[in-house]
Parts: C-alpha cells; sequence; structure tokens
C-alpha cells in the first residue's frame, strides 16, 4: 500500500474510533489495496487496525453496504434518536436493516 494511501486509511479508522462512523468508497478501497475485488484479507485488515487504535477491547466494528461504498460504525459510536426523543422510526421498515459485523464478513468471506 502506498503511505499517502495509508496515511487516508489511518484517518478514516481514527474516525470511526474518535467520531463513531465514517465512510470508504469501494473504488477508494480497491485501490489502496491494489485489489479487483474487496476480500477477506481486506475485512481483516480494516478490523485489524480499529482494533488497535480502538480504546474498548469490546467495541466492534460494524459495516453497512451502499452502491458506492461502506459505512463503518463504531459499536458506540451512535445511538438511534428515536430512543432518545421518543419519535417513532421515520421509515417503518427501520429495524429490518441489516449491518454486517466485520467479524462475521471475515469469517463467511472467501480469499481472493
Amino acid at each position: 500500500m502506498l503511505k499517502r494511501h495509508e496515511d487516508t486509511l489511518t484517518r478514516r479508522i481514527e474516525e470511526v474510533v474518535w467520531e463513531g462512523y465514517a465512510f470508504i468508497e469501494e473504488w477508494e478501497l480497491r485501490s489502496w489495496y491494489e485489489k479487483a475485488r474487496i476480500n477477506k484479507i481486506i475485512w481483516r485488515d480494516l478490523l485489524d487496525r480499529f482494533d488497535a487504535l480502538a480504546e474498548d477491547e469490546t467495541a466492534k466494528l460494524y459495516v453497512y453496504e451502499s452502491s458506492h461504498g461502506y459505512m463503518l460504525i463504531h459499536s458506540d459510536g451512535l445511538s438511534r434518536v428515536t430512543s432518545k426523543k421518543g419519535l417513532e422510526p421515520l421509515h417503518p421498515r427501520s429495524d429490518e436493516v441489516n449491518g454486517k459485523d466485520v467479524e462475521a464478513q471475515v469469517e463467511g468471506d472467501s480469499e481472493e
């Protein structure tokens, strides 16, 4: 990985740790890791980088996929507004959105 890509990736993982989330475009991951596809090696590296920076050993890294990339979320980084303000969910099916636990992704993905 090029030094400038390493720096950018580290900055994104720090955003997850300190701000609670960060978005990484799919093309960025493929470019940084010089891979045609996002594979188990990439997921494991992201998880290792998160674990190295996270202060809480029980913290988990969640990944939500969009058509353009991946939203990385710290397990303690965000909370639902509805639970704090007594609001109804904005979308009736909002509880059915599936977040991907990176650990599960690493275990279930095949190496490329």
